[in-house]
C-alpha cells in the first residue's frame, strides 16, 4: 500500500493536500513563462534575457500588448531586445489531445544601471550628471522628498543646493517604476573654487600630455576644441601613419607656436589626401597646453569636457 501511495502521488494521479489524498483527475495547471534578465549592453542598449516555458512548449511576445500566436515568437530560450519592455505568454502545442491551458501573459520591465558622476563646475558649483537607458526617465528631489511623488524631470545636470546630502532618484518607463535610489552627494562645495576672471587670457598647462591614440579620438579631440572660438593650442605633436606601415608616417609638432584647432585640422586632412592618397592612416594627436582669449572660453571648455573645475590645479597649471 506504501509504494501505491508513492507512486500515485510521484505520478500526480492523487495528491496530499492538508493531509488528505485526493485522486484525481485533477485539472491541468496553465502554462507559464519565467523571464530572466541575464545582461545590459550599455553601449548598444540592448537587453539580453533567458526565456523558458513553463508546461507549454511555445513563447510569444509582443511590445505593447499581450501577445498571441500571431505575434512574435520566441526561437531561442536567448532573446536580445533594445526594448525596455514586453509582454509574454506561453502556449501548450504540444500536447494537442489535452493541453495545459494557457496562462496568463507576463509583463517583463528591463533593468539598465543608473550611472552618476558629481563634479564641480567652472562657476564653483556641484553639480550630477546623471546617465541610464536613454528611453527612460529620470525622477529625483534634492530636498529629501520622495521622487516618485514629487521627483522633478532630469534633462541635464542637477546644480545641488549647498545643503544637500543625497538625491533621492527614481526611473520610469512609460509610467512604470524600473527602481528607486538613494544617491549620496560628495561635499564637493567645500573644495576652492578657482577664481576665473571671465574678461581675461587665460592659458592652462597640463601636467602630462593630453593623449589621443587613435583616429577616432584624435577628431573628437579636434571637434570639441573647434567649439571654442579664439581658442589656441601649444606643445602639442600630431603624427599621420600608414596603417599597413607605420614606419611610414608624416609628424607635425611645436613647443611654443599656437595654432587654432581649425586650421591644424586642416592642414591634417591636406596631409592625409596628398601625402597618403588611396591609403588607411592612423592619426595619433597629443597636446598640453591651451591658450584661451577669455577666462569665460576657459569655462566653456570644462563644461564641454564636463571637467571637475576642483581638480583642475591638482592636474595642470592655470596662469591668468
Amino acid at each position: 500500500m506504501d509504494e501505491l501511495h508513492k507512486k500515485c502521488l510521484v505520478n500526480d494521479t492523487w495528491r496530499d493536500i492538508g493531509g488528505y489524498i485526493v485522486k484525481g483527475p485533477f485539472e491541468k495547471e496553465p502554462t507559464d513563462v519565467t523571464i530572466e534578465q541575464m545582461d545590459y549592453n550599455e553601449q548598444t542598449g540592448e537587453f539580453t534575457l533567458k526565456v523558458k516555458p513553463v508546461r507549454g512548449n511555445c513563447v510569444y511576445y509582443d511590445i505593447g500588448a499581450e501577445p498571441t500566436t500571431a505575434s512574435n515568437k520566441v526561437e531561442q530560450q536567448l532573446l536580445v531586445t533594445k526594448e525596455p519592455s514586453a509582454w509574454f505568454v506561453c502556449y501548450d502545442m504540444e500536447n494537442t489531445e489535452n493541453p495545459h491551458p494557457t496562462g496568463k501573459a507576463k509583463k517583463w520591465l528591463g533593468q539598465a544601471p543608473l550611472k552618476r558622476e558629481q563634479r564641480q563646475n567652472a562657476n564653483g558649483n556641484s553639480v550630477l550628471e546623471l546617465r541610464t537607458n536613454e528611453a527612460y526617465e529620470i525622477r529625483y528631489t534634492t530636498d529629501g522628498s520622495s521622487a516618485k511623488e514629487s521627483g522633478g524631470i532630469y534633462n541635464g545636470e542637477i546644480v545641488l543646493p549647498l545643503e544637500c546630502k543625497f538625491v533621492r532618484v527614481a526611473l520610469y518607463y512609460k509610467g512604470d517604476l524600473v527602481f528607486d535610489e538613494i544617491i549620496t552627494v560628495d561635499a564637493k562645495q567645500g573644495k576652492k573654487k578657482v577664481d576665473i576672471i571671465n574678461e581675461k587670457p587665460l592659458e592652462y598647462t597640463l601636467n602630462s600630455q593630453k593623449k589621443c591614440g587613435d583616429t577616432e579620438r584624435t577628431y573628437t579631440e579636434f571637434t570639441k576644441l573647434k567649439q571654442l572660438p579664439g581658442t589656441y593650442i601649444r606643445q602639442f605633436t600630431v603624427i599621420i601613419s600608414e596603417k599597413a606601415n607605420p614606419d611610414n608616417y608624416m609628424e607635425i609638432t611645436t613647443a611654443r607656436v599656437p595654432w587654432d584647432t581649425d586650421n591644424l585640422q586642416a592642414t591634417v586632412d591636406i596631409i592625409r589626401d596628398s601625402a597618403f592618397a588611396g591609403k588607411e592612416v592612423e592619426v595619433e594627436f597629443e597636446y598640453k597646453t591651451i591658450l584661451f582669449t577669455t577666462g569665460a572660453a576657459f569655462k566653456q571648455w570644462v563644461e564641454v569636457n564636463k571637467l571637475d573645475a576642483s581638480e583642475l590645479s591638482q592636474k595642470g597649471v592655470i596662469k591668468q
